[in-house]
């Protein structure tokens, strides 16, 4: 059932028009927690490659292609992972005890679904078109390392970036992004979230 119902959130999110560009959520903090006290997280993340036709070299390096993407672009923003591990299944405690074990004060939760689709765009313009879409939903946790409490989440929806920029009043210019620049674009809008830049 819940497959089904992540699914109909997907397209539900999608036919909104181009929600891959929208601002997504904000980040919620604890009231004593700020971003800068994020230092050198142990990074846990889930990447699941879910329906679609996706070959399976995709299926083996498309995780691979966004841990990569993910750990690159905190080192960039000087918040360079301690440790970083990918798990079949997100545990707040478990997260927190892997960032006792590697010295950290944070553990960075982060789940992400790939999925492709087919959806609606600009279903309020004047030309609404309907197109196959590489999706991409992230969420994300800070968690203390001593005990496991959450100290940031993403507010509101998943942040979902797809690999289509729709143009809504011509839809054959309508731009399709590569996939490593759509997981670029993807993490950049995450980490914006979470760390202000």
């Amino acid at each position: 059932m819940l497959p089904v119902v992540l699914a109909l959130v997907l397209v539900l999110a999608a036919c909104a028009g181009p929600a891959g560009d929208a601002e997504g959520p904000g980040a919620v903090p604890a009231a004593d927690f700020t971003p800068g006290q994020i230092r050198n997280p142990a990074v846990v993340l889930r990447i699941v490659v879910g329906a679609g036709d996706f070959g399976a070299q995709e299926r083996s390096s498309l995780p691979a292609s966004y841990e990569g993407t993910l750990l690159e672009a905190l080192d960039a923003r000087a918040v360079p992972p301690r440790d970083a591990q990918r798990v079949s299944h997100l545990d707040r405690l478990a997260a927190a005890v892997r960032a006792r074990e590697v010295g950290a004060d944070h553990a960075l939760l982060v789940d992400v679904r790939v999925e492709k689709v087919e959806t609606y765009f600009c279903r309020d313009g004047r030309r609404p078109f309907r197109a196959p879409v590489t999706m991409w939903v992230q969420t994300a946790e800070v968690v203390r390392a001593s005990d496991g409490v959450s100290r940031m989440t993403l507010s509101g929806p998943a942040l979902t970036v797809m690999d289509l920029e729709p143009d809504c009043e011509s839809p054959r210019e309508s731009r399709r992004r590569s996939g490593s620049e759509t997981v670029r674009e993807g993490v950049n809008r995450l980490l914006k979230r979470l760390l202000g830049s």
